[in-house]
């Protein structure tokens, strides 16, 4: 049976922000194992890309990496905005669209590894080091006073940013494999990293959460009762909360906007 491949992305840029194409170093791709590839110009990036036909793409923490692609015009698209969908909620993916039409969907994962106290690529390396028993899997440091700055100039300065670059794609392709195969199973049946978002996306299919309208999609359907008085009432914001389970009940509230009053208010609070 043919292995997946979880293919990483990873890019290097200067830290000075000036949101031009130059500012790009070199952008890496990497399946997690032996096929790990650098490269420094966008052209060359564009034949990986176009080559591969990948459907997907891992990277860590979306606005770099997004912004490397919208820099070096890899997306597909006149406008980056187009790559996004500027209707959810929260951007955690892009796409890229290809020559002949095709897409590859780019996934944000770091989402999923912060909540557990790994916010960091270097974090989750070492974490993944462990867990495998594989100690090739590290970051590759640069104690350069140019690193972030400047440029590499050297060739020996690009071949280590190529290091650096495909190292932390390898990574990231290694945590993506590892959230799908090895985490989430543990509590949805057969993940598929597309479909989820976060762990708040998950908890809602692990705890089968009561809803109170019902959903089509996207589309929230909403009673006529319900409607009549959001449209009515005034207030600053709502808040839900209810109860699920028999013994002992168990309390579910939106407590990420509460305001303090309500908190004093509620005997749950106690």
């Amino acid at each position: 049976m043919r292995r997946k491949l979880y293919w990483g992305c990873d890019s290097e840029y200067l830290s000075f922000g000036r949101k031009i194409e130059d500012d790009v170093v070199n952008i890496g791709f990497s399946d997690g194992h032996n096929s790990n590839f650098a490269y420094r110009n966008a052209d060359d990036a564009k034949r990986f890309l176009e080559s591969k036909r990948l459907t997907r793409l891992y990277v860590w923490t979306l606005k770099p990496e997004f912004g490397t692609f919208a820099s070096w015009k890899l997306l597909g698209v006149e406008e980056p905005t187009e790559a996004v969908d500027l209707g959810a909620e929260s951007i955690q993916r892009f796409t890229v669209i290809r020559s002949s039409g095709q897409k590859t969907l780019a996934l944000d994962i770091q989402p999923f590894f912060k909540p557990l106290g790994y916010g960091s690529l270097e974090k989750v390396g070492q974490f993944l080091s462990d867990y495998y028993n594989d100690s090739s899997l590290h970051k590759v440091e640069v104690r350069q006073d140019w690193f972030g700055v400047r440029k590499p100039q050297t060739e020996d300065e690009c071949k280590l940013m190529d290091e650096r670059v495909k190292q932390d794609a390898r990574i990231t392709s290694r945590a993506a494999e590892f959230l799908e195969t090895e985490l989430l199973p543990r509590f949805v049946d057969k993940p598929d990293l597309k479909r989820f978002y976060s762990w708040g996306t998950i908890a809602r299919r692990y705890f089968r959460f009561p809803q109170v309208n019902a959903r089509y999609g996207r589309t929230v359907i909403v009673k006529n009762l319900h409607m009549v008085v959001h449209d009515l009432a005034e207030f600053a914001g709502r808040n839900e909360a209810f109860s699920v389970g028999a013994i002992p009940s168990v309390h579910y509230l939106d407590v990420s906007s509460l305001y303090p009053v309500s908190v004093v208010a509620s005997d749950v609070s106690e």
